[in-house]
């Protein structure tokens, strides 16, 4: 018996010394973490998550679960509809499929990039009958010719309408000039900021109507080539109340673009000749006018990227501009196509 209980003993003081190194040694097993879920989230996180996605992106996280079907028809996600992901795919019957299902009078922002002819009559009456609060509007590649309405609708009836992005689209603004007299409300009465860019078919005609929105705060033309100087001197005479203004990739031939006159424009801020001057001794001229009128008391962006300049150049622009925050311009020495210099307000 004695032997039987000193045995007992041996086994369970092993057994304790066996527990205590145990607890000293890691375990070799792997505990796996669960991995974060997209339905385990709140409502606002998930309606911020479909907010960042475009159109196409939406609707496939839609069909993934009940919960979230339900939550990407929500008029509160489709609040900015981005749709160029699509491209040229983007037709009238499947326009038509998405302004029936997602569009609301809510949405304030749309973005669209097609060369389908989809300014249809009946596309531009549904739309405007879903959605009259539009208030930014992109277009890429849309030929509004095709519909004269089209244009007449986005100037009259989108009075909340503030920023019209146009590119490589085939517009007349002038076709808009016989119906002004016959309307009692102005075109494009809300509209701050606009943006041409590739618009072939603009003229000095388009650009003696675009004078006439008063409230116009930004102004970006790119690619115009129908344009000429003195059609650009009207519009830095007439808008002169311009903040900021883009007059870019531009060559004029017969006269250089430092006989613009800046001197109306006291709101000037931000200014981009990008690809319009010649050479670094016409930048250097555009400055030296530029410093000696009114508009340089409140410049504070200058873009001259295009001529080839070196450092000596570009310390005599920041001399003449000393106000500037930002000069973007191409030197020399740097192989990149246009650099930054940031010169602070108070040096």
């Amino acid at each position: 018996k004695m032997s039987d209980q000193v045995s007992r003993l041996k086994k369970r003081t092993r057994k304790e010394e066996t527990l205590s190194k145990r607890e000293h040694v890691p375990s070799k097993r792997i505990l796996y973490k669960a991995e974060p879920q997209l339905e385990l989230l709140p409502d606002n996180i998930v309606i911020q998550v479909f907010q960042l996605l475009d159109a196409k992106s939406r609707i496939h996280l839609g069909r993934t679960c009940k919960r979230f079907w339900k939550m990407h028809r929500s008029a509160e996600i489709w609040k900015r509809i981005d749709l160029t992901p699509l491209g040229n795919r983007l037709k009238s019957v499947l326009l038509n499929k998405f302004v029936t299902r997602y569009f609301t009078s809510s949405l304030v922002e749309l973005k669209l990039q097609t060369k389908a002819p989809i300014f249809t009559e009946a596309f531009v009456q549904k739309l405007l009958t879903k959605c009259p609060n539009i208030q930014r509007l992109w277009l890429e590649g849309v030929d509004f010719i095709q519909a004269s309405s089209s244009t007449e609708w986005i100037a009259y009836s989108l009075p909340s309408l503030t920023c019209l992005y146009l590119t490589d689209c085939n517009l007349r603004f002038a076709t808009l000039s016989s119906h002004v007299g016959s309307k009692d409300i102005s075109i494009f009465p809300s509209l701050c900021n606009l943006s041409l860019q590739g618009c072939s078919r603009i003229d000095a005609s388009d650009i003696q109507l675009i004078c006439t929105l008063g409230r116009l705060e930004s102004l970006r033309l790119s690619r115009l080539y129908r344009l000429d100087l003195d059609t650009l001197q009207c519009i830095v005479d007439k808008l002169a109340g311009l903040r900021e203004l883009w007059i870019e990739d531009y060559n004029f031939t017969s006269v250089p673009i430092q006989s613009l006159n800046f001197g109306k424009m006291t709101e000037l801020r931000s200014l981009s000749l990008a690809r319009s001057i010649k050479s670094s001794f016409d930048v250097s001229a555009v400055a030296k006018k530029l410093s000696s009128q009114n508009s340089a008391a409140t410049l504070r962006y200058l873009d001259v990227s295009g001529p080839k300049m070196e450092g000596g150049e570009v310390a005599g622009i920041i001399t003449l501009l000393p106000q500037l925050h930002i000069l973007r311009c191409s030197l020399l020495s740097d192989p990149m196509s246009a650099c930054d210099i940031t010169e602070n307000s108070s040096n």
